[in-house]
């Protein structure tokens, strides 16, 4: 749409604020799969989960509800 209406200012924004947020939250969600993968079934998630309500306030629960 920036590109359409020759706008370069939008899209040296877009290019630089919001696809580069959203490269860093994509790279942070696949060394997450990553870690669960490595720490596997049972003990490993738990500690994950552990982590996931340490850093985002929820778990695997969901509702966020302490």
């Amino acid at each position: 749409m920036a590109e359409e209406a020759d706008d370069a200012e939008m899209c040296q924004f877009i290019e630089e604020y919001l696809l580069h947020e959203q490269a860093k939250d994509i790279k942070q969600a696949a060394n997450y799969v990553s870690q669960l993968r490595r720490a596997g079934k049972g003990h490993g998630t738990f500690h994950m989960d552990l982590h996931f309500q340490d850093k985002y306030g929820y778990g695997l629960e969901g509702n966020g509800a302490a």
